[in-house]
């Protein structure tokens, strides 16, 4: 109990001794003590699943650290939300570069303009798609963009791709190209020979391709060097002058040059000597001979025992340049 004393007008107000003061000052150390330990006790057992947010937080909306679902606005599912992140993801990914497969499916099916692309974005084609490419290319300025990557990949010595490359040349009718390549083949073969000789724009370039085959480097000339000179007469409308070679050839003429001096003068419209040339033919192989066809008589100049003995009586034509041809 608290004493009272009376004031001078007559009011009282408690009166605390030095004892009981004491005693207040006490009671309220044991009262801060009890409280400190049971918010410590409350924060201790709340740790355990999740600490009340800070003052700061809580004024701030700021969610607390280690509990990521907090970061999701409300009323949002954060596992939805990460697995429609993830599938998005998926659809935007990059699609794959071209590779080799690409460009080679381009081959097969005839897209030169879209392998050339691929070439250009880096695409590294291998022996086989630039044997393809070669095929594909008929304009001057796509073989030689193909021939350019050949030139910079390990392809560039390939005997076979370089042969390919001359003949892609001759069907751009560019044998200034072809006639470039072939000079700086590291290698050639008989091939290489025919495809030039055959390729040849000029009569005269296709005798001279012959000759420095057979007198520069050592090659005798096979049978498909002699057809591919006939070739070259033909194709330039030397009809006649077909039949003079094959007089002149160091070998008995065969099915085949007669085959081909019949086919270059129906395409001419030399019937005479159309008729004369598969009569030959059919003499060396009667399955040649065409069924109901009515023959026509051997002009004089024509026959076939002047045509066979010829060669016996001329030196060879082979050695022969196309001009001195003419003049004999």
């Amino acid at each position: 109990m608290f004493m009272t004393r009376e004031s001078v007008d007559g009011d009282t107000t408690p009166f605390i001794n030095d004892e009981e003061d004491n005693r207040v000052h006490e009671i309220l150390e044991d009262l801060r003590g009890v409280i400190g330990n049971s918010s410590k006790f409350v924060n201790e057992g709340l740790s355990a699943t999740q600490k009340p947010k800070s003052i700061e937080q809580s004024k701030s909306g700021y969610p607390q650290a280690g509990n990521p679902e907090q970061w999701a606005p409300q009323g949002q599912n954060p596992t939805f939300q990460n697995t429609a992140q993830d599938m998005n993801a998926d659809i935007n990914v990059a699609a794959p570069a071209p590779s080799i497969v690409d460009l080679m499916r381009l081959c097969k099916e005839g897209k030169l303009k879209e392998a050339i692309e691929l070439l250009d974005k880096g695409v590294k084609a291998d022996a086989d798609c630039f044997y393809a490419l070669f095929e594909l290319c008929l304009k001057l300025e796509d073989a030689k963009k193909v021939h350019d990557f050949c030139l910079q990949s390990s392809y560039r010595g390939d005997l076979k791709l370089n042969n390919k490359v001359i003949e892609m040349y001759g069907k751009c009718a560019s044998m200034t190209d072809a006639r470039r390549v072939f000079d700086h083949m590291p290698d050639r073969n008989m091939d290489s020979w025919h495809l030039m000789i055959n390729g040849a724009d000029a009569v005269e370039e296709g005798f001279l391709h012959l000759e420095s085959m057979k007198n520069e480097y050592g090659i005798n000339p096979r049978m498909e060097h002699y057809l591919g000179v006939i070739d070259v007469l033909g194709k330039s409308g030397f009809v006649n002058e077909i039949e003079e070679y094959i007089e002149k050839l160091p070998f008995e003429s065969t099915v085949e040059i007669w085959g081909a001096l019949r086919n270059y003068a129906r395409i001419h419209g030399d019937v005479d000597l159309e008729d004369l040339a598969e009569e030959l033919m059919v003499a060396l192989d009667s399955s040649k001979a065409v069924a109901n066809k009515i023959p026509t008589p051997l002009p004089k100049k024509h026959s076939a025992i002047s045509m066979l003995e010829g060669k016996n009586r001329i030196e060879s034509f082979g050695t022969l340049p196309f001009t001195k041809m003419m003049r004999n």
